[in-house]
C-alpha cells in the first residue's frame, strides 16, 4: 500500500492564486441576476417559455420550495420580458345585482395589470382566485394572483397546489382555456349573483423538490411530459479564474439585493474556505442563496460599512462553533473522562454493508462530525444498487471536520 502524507494546504481551495479577482469591485447590476452566468440552463428554459411560439405553458423547475429561490427565479424572468408593462385585464362595473365586464383602459381599473411577474410559495384559494365578496348588499370583486399576473407569468411552489389539488385543476384549467370562470368556493353556498368570465392568459412556473416533482408526474403524467424543465443548479465547480469571478459575483448580487454587507477583498478566502467545508469538495463553491444569506447576515452585526473583512467574517465563524459546540465539548470532556472508552490500538478488516446505511435527517453538522469519530480512515470498496446509497455511506464513513 502507497502511504502519501498530506500537508494542509493541500486539502484546502486554492486562494492564493486569485487574489488579484479578490482585489477587484465586483460591479454588479442588482437588477440582472446573474443567470446566465451561474444558472445557463435555468435562463435558456426561461427563454423557451416566453417564447411567443412556446411549445408548453407549463414549466417546471427543479429547486428548493422556498421563497429566495422563487424570488430569483421570477427576477431572472423579468429581465427577459418583452412585453413588461403592457395594460391587459379588464373593469368589473357592479350596479346592483348587475355586473358587467369591459377592457382596461388604465392601471386603475380593478383587473387591470400590467404585464408582470407574480411568485408566491404557498396561497389559499381566495388569494390565488380571488373572491366575490357581498356585506349589506354591496357586491365586490376582489382580484387573485391569477389576475395579477394576467399576460405574464405566474410562479408557484408545487407543494401548494399537491396538498391542494383543486387549486391546481382550477389553474390547469384557466391557463389551457385562457378564460377565468367565476365559481364558488363552497359547492353548498352558490355565488349570489352571475359574473361574466374575463379572458386570462398567463403561463406558469411550478417550483419544487424531486419528491414533489415525482408526485406530480404521477398526478399528471401527460403534462410533465410536455412541460419545459430545468433545473436550479445549487453548485459551482471552480476549473478557472473566471468560474471564481462568477462565483464572486454571485455572491455580491446576493449580498447586495437583500441590502447585506457584501465580502471585502480579505474576507473572499476565508468564506471560500467556508464553502468547500460545506459542499465537502474542495473546487465545487455553493450558489444556494440560503446559505449565502445565511453567512452575511451573522456577520453583519459586526461591521458597520457595506463591506466585512475576513477578521469579523472569523470572529462569526468562531461565534458559531462556540454556540453550537455544547454537544462537542460535553463528548470531548466524556472521552478524556474515559466514560467513552475509544479503542486505538490493533487493526480490523471487515465489511461495510451499503443497504445498510442509517441516515440522519435532522442531525447537526457538529454530530455528524462527532459520529466519523469512530472511522477517521476505512478504505472500502463499495458495491451498492443506488449512487445515492454510495454518497449516503461515504458522507457518514469517510467526512471530514
Amino acid at each position: 500500500m502507497t502511504i502519501t502524507k498530506l500537508a494542509w494546504r493541500d486539502l484546502v481551495p486554492d486562494t492564493d492564486s486569485y487574489q488579484e479577482i479578490f482585489a477587484q469591485p465586483h460591479l454588479i447590476d442588482e437588477n440582472d441576476p446573474l443567470f446566465s452566468d451561474t444558472q445557463p440552463r435555468l435562463q435558456f428554459a426561461l427563454e423557451q417559455l416566453l417564447h411567443t411560439r412556446a411549445s408548453s405553458s407549463f414549466m417546471l423547475a427543479k429547486a428548493p420550495e422556498e421563497s429566495e429561490y422563487l424570488n430569483l427565479i421570477a427576477d431572472a424572468a423579468r429581465t427577459l420580458q418583452s412585453d413588461a408593462g403592457q395594460l391587459v385585464g379588464g373593469h368589473y362595473e357592479v350596479s346592483g345585482h348587475t355586473i358587467r365586464l369591459r377592457h382596461a383602459v388604465s392601471a386603475d381599473d380593478n383587473f387591470a395589470t400590467l404585464t408582470q411577474v407574480v411568485a408566491a410559495d404557498w396561497v389559499e384559494a381566495e388569494q390565488l382566485f380571488g373572491c366575490l365578496r357581498q356585506f349589506n348588499g354591496d357586491i365586490t370583486l376582489q382580484p387573485g394572483l391569477v389576475h395579477q399576473a394576467n399576460g405574464g407569468i405566474l410562479i408557484i411552489s408545487l407543494r401548494t397546489l399537491l396538498a391542494q389539488p383543486l387549486l391546481w385543476m382550477r389553474l390547469k384549467n384557466i391557463v389551457n382555456r385562457e378564460r377565468f370562470d367565476w365559481v364558488a368556493f363552497d359547492e353548498s353556498r352558490p355565488l349570489p349573483v352571475s359574473v361574466p368570465s374575463m379572458p386570462l392568459k398567463l403561463k406558469v412556473i411550478l417550483v419544487g423538490e424531486r419528491e414533489s416533482l415525482a408526485d406530480f408526474q404521477e398526478m399528471e403524467p401527460e403534462l410533465s411530459e410536455q412541460a419545459i424543465y430545468s433545473e436550479f443548479e445549487d453548485t459551482l465547480q471552480i476549473v478557472d479564474a473566471e468560474s471564481v469571478s462568477q462565483w464572486c459575483r454571485w455572491v455580491t448580487f446576493t449580498a447586495r439585493h437583500n441590502h447585506l454587507p457584501a465580502p471585502g477583498a480579505d474576507a473572499w478566502p476565508v468564506l471560500i474556505r467556508e464553502a468547500a467545508r460545506y459542499t465537502g469538495e474542495q473546487e465545487t463553491l455553493p450558489l444556494s442563496p440560503q446559505w449565502i444569506l445565511r453567512q452575511c447576515q451573522e456577520v453583519a452585526s459586526l461591521c458597520d460599512g457595506d463591506t466585512f473583512s475576513g477578521e469579523q467574517l472569523n470572529l462569526m465563524l468562531q461565534q458559531r462553533e462556540w454556540r453550537e459546540g455544547f454537544l462537542a465539548e460535553r463528548m470531548q470532556d466524556e472521552i478524556l473522562q474515559e466514560q467513552i472508552l475509544i479503542e486505538t490500538e490493533g487493526e480490523r478488516i471487515g465489511q461495510i454493508n451499503a443497504l445498510s446505511v442509517i441516515e440522519f435527517r435532522v442531525i447537526h453538522a457538529l454530530l455528524a462530525n462527532l459520529l466519523a469519530l469512530a472511522a477517521l480512515c476505512i478504505l472500502a470498496m463499495v458495491n451498492s444498487p443506488t449512487s445515492n446509497a454510495k454518497r449516503s455511506l461515504a458522507a457518514i464513513s469517510m467526512r471530514k471536520g
